[in-house]
């Protein structure tokens, strides 16, 4: 389920969830390693002419088993930015800034593959 704010001043709210109920068909129990439970939510911004920006954070609850060393308690925030600089009738550039898990927070199911700290991309988009 997901709901999102009509836009406000170019401005719109979300937050979404799901919840995945997994089970073994024989046995009955919940599989292990499986995702439960996922949030997003955020903050969007797009005047529909040159700039948008958008700060997201997804969260994801595992069924780990306990010798994973796994950890989930943070939601990992991700910032994306984007203006256009040129546009005509056949191409359009534009300038984009990424910015992910800018907490540096941790969010992985095995402790041999945690996901990335802070880091950061930029560029130049075009389009034609």
């Amino acid at each position: 389920m997901e709901l999102k704010t009509v836009p406000v001043y170019n401005t719109s709210l979300f937050v979404g969830g799901a919840y995945n109920d997994a089970k073994d068909r024989e046995t009955g129990k919940a599989l292990t390693e499986a995702k439960v439970y996922t949030y997003d939510t955020g903050i969007q911004y797009n005047d529909k002419k040159s700039f948008s920006a958008l700060l997201k954070g997804h969260y994801i609850w595992w069924n780990a088993e306990e010798e994973n060393n796994a950890s989930y308690s943070d939601f990992i925030w991700d910032l994306n930015l984007k203006k256009k600089v040129f546009s005509d009738d056949r191409r359009t550039a534009e300038v984009f800034l990424a910015a992910h898990n800018i907490f540096n927070g941790s969010q992985y199911l095995y402790d041999t593959y945690k996901n990335p700290r802070r880091w950061i991309e930029g560029g130049l988009r075009i389009k034609f």
